[in-house]
């Protein structure tokens, strides 16, 4: 059986005080671990003695970056609150008969394609993607085979995966797979992305 934590932070993530912001990211700048909040907001980052700046983001509002100095076997009880980001846009005008001026520029940027191809004749990258979810409905049918495989309804599941991309030209691409990683969580604290 794993060892609970004995110190570290923990709270809600909103965009009010009735607000919660489901699935917000939290990422430990000191230590690279990557956090997600649950679907009612809550978190839980477990952490040594030491001083910590958390960076906390949620789509459509702005990022916030909070410092926590843990000291001792404490838990720091903190809710963040997020504000939301609003952006003005100029005005559109729409005429029937008029082709859209992004036409242009990306038959500009189609025509160049291979200029910009052949500017690089090998690189490498790596890639990091990650996706949160809640399985809320399966059919009948597949329920069972769910349950087996450790799928269950109404839960926050987390998928991840890091990949070394290689692209030679003129069109060979290779892509080694080094880590997958995938979690569920039935409105518990969030686990570490590592």
């Amino acid at each position: 059986m794993a060892q609970q934590a004995k110190s570290g932070v923990k709270g809600y993530v909103k965009a009010g005080p009735d607000t919660p912001l489901p699935f917000a990211s939290l990422y430990v700048r000191n230590t690279g671990q990557g956090f997600t909040a649950n679907q009612l907001g809550y978190f839980e980052i477990p952490l040594p003695e030491g001083v910590y700046d958390v960076v906390v983001q949620f789509m459509g509002f702005g990022t916030q970056v909070q410092t926590f100095t843990i000291s001792g076997q404490n838990w720091i009880e903190k809710d963040i609150l997020l504000e939301e980001q609003t952006y003005a846009l100029q005005e559109v005008e729409v005429k029937a008969g008029k082709e859209d001026p992004a036409n242009t520029i990306m038959r500009k940027a189609i025509a160049k394609a291979d200029f910009h191809r052949l500017q690089i004749k090998r690189y490498t990258k790596y890639v990091y993607l990650r996706g949160t979810g809640v399985l809320e409905n399966a059919p009948f049918f597949i329920k069972k085979q769910l349950k087996e495989e450790g799928l269950n309804l109404n839960e926050a599941y987390t998928l991840e995966s890091v990949s070394k991309i290689t692209f030679t030209q003129p069109n060979t691409y290779a892509e080694e797979v080094l880590s997958i990683r995938s979690s569920g969580e039935d409105f518990g604290a969030s686990r570490p992305l590592t």
